[in-house]
């Protein structure tokens, strides 16, 4: 099998559809389109997901920040807490993960 990573870097796609073509020495090198095989690149959007809206002491809340594949993956990325409306951070925590695209932290970390 050939991975898409082996051809291209799948970070340098933009958005849109991509065909593939097939060239061997045998016949020539004439390229042989494979209009049956196509590739949807779309990029995900940031997103966060909080596992409880409604914090309790009691309650370890978990955020889970998904990065899309274009803004992955830098262990200093980092998750930030605002009070509404307001420009001023009241806290964040760097996501130390340079391979993942999706990065749980713990709210009480922030």
């Amino acid at each position: 099998s050939i991975r898409l990573v082996d051809m291209v870097d799948p970070g340098s796609l933009l958005d849109g559809t991509y065909e593939f073509a097939y060239s061997s020495p045998s016949d020539g090198g004439a390229t042989h389109w494979l209009p049956d095989v196509v590739l949807v690149q779309q990029t995900p959007p940031l997103g966060l997901k909080i596992s409880s809206p409604q914090i309790t002491s009691a309650e370890t809340v978990q955020l889970t920040l998904y990065r899309p594949y274009m803004l992955c993956c830098h262990p200093f990325d980092w998750i930030g807490i605002y009070k509404q409306g307001s420009g001023d951070r009241i806290g964040f925590e760097f996501s130390r993960d340079s391979e993942s695209t999706t990065v749980t932290l713990a709210l009480d970390t922030i």
